[in-house]
């Protein structure tokens, strides 16, 4: 078996991009093989990127890591299938179906198995995405360092040493792009209503958020310090950081994580 051959069960957005991100930094395309239950989507992902179009059952015997990219609700028929076909010893299994755990993976597939459990975030499809990761006891240095190899091809990466790490990440950085969108539509909506017309409007506020990311990048450990450096004594910017202190901005962004979080917890329970 060659070794370096990795496969993807499910073709979404996500396998996608960890495909084009692999390609890119010199995987070639014949190691990576793929199979779903959507053929035109499996086509479109062989013609786009070479990748090798192969059954579920050779997915599991022939490759030394198996990336599981298929829905939640998918995945205990995905693994019972997959279970009687798995070589198991040496192969990794990569997970980035949401909520779903490393011991229910093992549970469906009725054996012990090196797995690691991802969080991606939708950044990820671009290449700015930050992962969350969690390897169970089962899997080796050699095998971590893999996984880390595959998803850096989406953005970042942060290991956490305890499972339930993965619920606070899915909270934060998860959904946390929909939190900035929703404030980029506010302002993109404020700034039609003050006057400026619609597309001068979204250029604006993204590449202010564009800007602002950037500039929290290059001082990660001081952002109170930036927030502080921008808001003039009298300023027209501490009028606006007013009005969003006492109007409870904090204690707002504080519920909305914490349902979030709660919510993860809850779907992880449930499957």
């Amino acid at each position: 078996m060659n070794k370096q051959i990795i496969g993807f069960i499910g073709t979404g957005n996500m396998a996608e991009s960890m495909i084009r991100g692999l390609t890119a930094t010199g995987r070639e395309s014949r190691e990576l093989w793929a199979t779903d239950i959507d053929n035109a989507r499996l086509a479109y992902i062989a013609e786009c990127y070479g990748v090798v179009p192969k059954s579920l059952e050779a997915i599991a015997k022939e490759t030394n890591v198996i990336i599981l990219s298929v829905k939640p609700q998918s995945i205990e028929l995905v693994l019972t299938n997959l279970a009687n076909h798995l070589y198991r010893d040496e192969q990794l299994i990569i997970s980035i179906a949401a909520g779903v755990t490393t011991s229910q993976i093992e549970s469906y597939c009725g054996t012990s198995l090196s797995v690691v459990r991802c969080m991606p975030n939708t950044p990820a499809m671009v290449g700015f995405g930050a992962t969350g990761l969690f390897a169970n006891k089962k899997v080796s240095a050699s095998q971590r360092q893999e996984a880390d190899s595959i998803l850096r091809t989406l953005g970042i990466n942060a290991w956490v040493d305890n499972e339930s790490k993965i619920d606070v990440i899915t909270a934060i950085s998860g959904s946390g792009p929909a939190y900035f969108f929703l404030l980029i539509e506010a302002l993109q909506d404020i700034a039609i209503d003050l006057g400026l017309d619609e597309d001068l409007s979204k250029i604006l506020v993204n590449q202010t958020a564009i800007g602002a990311g950037h500039l929290a990048q290059t001082e990660v450990n001081d952002i109170t310090g930036l927030r502080k450096r921008v808001t003039s004594p009298g300023g027209t910017t501490e009028a606006a950081i007013q009005v969003f202190e006492s109007g409870g901005f904090r204690k707002l962004v504080k519920d909305a994580a914490t349902a979030a979080h709660k919510k993860s917890v809850k779907i992880a329970e449930k499957n």
